[in-house]
């Protein structure tokens, strides 16, 4: 069995008696978040979530609510969970 990545050993979680660290395996750590690095300057022109920071002085900036609104291929109603 390959070693696991030190990002998956929690150590605040220790088992009663025991000195071994729990190990919770958690695979989306490798794809998330994204990278922008990862990514040409044309495709982070079509992905503005990738470089998109909070701005201290527009706190109630929700720009994710405009993203998806531009990807949206139906309507739904007000309140609906996604």
């Amino acid at each position: 069995m390959p070693p696991r990545p030190p990002s998956s050993v929690i150590l605040s979680r220790l088992t009663p008696g025991a000195a071994r660290p729990v190990i919770r395996v958690q695979p989306w750590k490798t794809f998330w978040p994204l990278k922008a690095e990862s990514y040409s300057q044309e495709q982070r022109a079509d992905m503005p979530w990738l470089t998109w920071k909070p701005n201290p002085q527009q706190p109630d900036e929700k720009p994710w609510r405009q993203w998806r609104l531009e990807n949206q291929s139906c309507v739904t109603r007000r309140g609906a969970n996604f």
